[in-house]
């Protein structure tokens, strides 16, 4: 009978495999992922190194973004360190719940996610790793940006850019953070100080030729030209995120996100043949990925521009699933785009109708306060 391996050794392995995930090395963290799988099996029993790795399976599932239904099942499963947090210690404590709260901000659920970045935030004292605070700050930055809190979103990248940029290596992250920065600028509204910043990343990243980020660099360009209203620019952008090869499969996010945005603007320049076929795309991928917001909202479009009878029934209704679902930051601008619709057709009672729906989901998104 083989020796057990130490849980000491697999758990050192475990740290070596997070900081390649820190570092975005996502070649290295799938080489690493039999070896480690292999130890798994041949460990000595210990539950705590077993968490940790399950935890860090699905931080680069994450990473992947490929969240099966069985992925998910199993980060529920280890769900009781909630009811028994004495029974681990601090630092897998952190890791529980930051990766609650990122797997809940992924799936939209903001409110949900802030709940657990919170209890992780208290832990964070049990970290000694300067970057892996690093790693807490950009994330809780992409949280507040999430939720339209500008300054709060920026603050925290700030932090967590000075901290990246201090150490070797980290050249994608401070990359992140820039774009990060240059997104929260859009929703301030100070547009060229957010080209200049989304453009050094973009810049940046085709000189390191990361294929993983440059598809979402291209992807935030086109996003500030669609709120500049300058949709063919915008669409210029799109066209080259999609052409990075394995844009969709390796960065499904950013790749739904990016289809969106695209029909936006292909319905704002009447380019309404190519629109019907990427909501088509968009929808088949938000279902793939269950994404419920996203169906809703690829609907909400294709509706408002179909023929179909009824369909300001219809658009209410999905228009209320969203709102059950709290999703006020999607609905604000999706809003607006069918009132402009009612408007451009002259029906201004349809159009009032959703505008003062637009201005309710502008109050409960944030912005109404800042």
């Amino acid at each position: 009978m083989a020796k057990a391996v130490a849980s000491q050794e697999v758990a050192n392995m475990l740290n070596d495999w997070y900081i390649r995930m820190k570092k975005r090395d996502i070649s290295g963290s799938i080489e690493m992922k039999d070896d480690i799988d292999k130890a798994i099996e041949e460990m000595e029993e210990d539950q705590d190194v077993l968490l940790y790795y399950q935890m860090l399976d699905f931080r680069l599932r994450l990473l992947l973004e490929d969240i099966s239904q069985t992925s998910t099942e199993k980060l529920e499963a280890i769900s009781f360190h909630d009811k028994d947090p004495k029974s681990t210690d601090d630092k897998l404590n952190y890791y529980f719940y930051l990766f609650k709260g990122i797997y809940e901000d992924y799936k939209q659920n903001h409110t949900e996610a802030l709940n657990f970045f919170r209890i992780a935030e208290k832990r964070l004292g049990a970290i000694q790793n300067e970057i892996e605070k690093a790693e807490f700050h950009y994330k809780i930055g992409v949280l507040y940006y999430n939720l339209k809190a500008t300054w709060l979103s920026i603050h925290h990248i700030h932090i967590a850019s000075g901290i990246f940029q201090g150490y070797g290596g980290y050249a994608k992250r401070v990359i992140n953070c820039k774009m990060l920065i240059g997104l929260n600028y859009i929703d301030q509204f100070k547009f060229s100080e957010s080209e200049a910043l989304l453009m050094e990343a973009i810049e940046k990243t085709e000189k390191i030729g990361d294929q993983f980020l440059l598809p979402c660099t291209y992807y935030n360009m086109g996003f500030l030209k669609s709120k500049e209203d300058k949709h063919e620019e915008a669409l210029k952008y799109y066209r080259k995120a999609f052409a990075i090869k394995d844009f969709e499969t390796k960065t499904k996010y950013a790749y739904l996100l990016c289809v969106y945005e695209n029909v936006r603007s292909l319905l704002k320049t009447n380019a309404y043949d190519q629109a019907f076929k990427w909501i088509d795309v968009g929808f088949k991928k938000a279902q793939e990925m269950n994404s419920e917001i996203f169906v809703l909202k690829f609907n909400i479009l294709y509706t408002l521009h179909s023929n179909l009878q009824n369909k300001m029934e219809i658009i209410k209704d999905f228009v209320h699933q969203l709102e059950n679902k709290k999703a006020w930051v999607d609905l604000e601008e999706l809003l607006m785009d069918v009132a402009n619709y009612y408007r451009e057709k002259k029906l201004y009672d349809e159009a009032i109708y959703f505008y003062i729906k637009t201005d309710k989901a502008s109050k409960l998104a944030g912005r109404g306060g800042e």
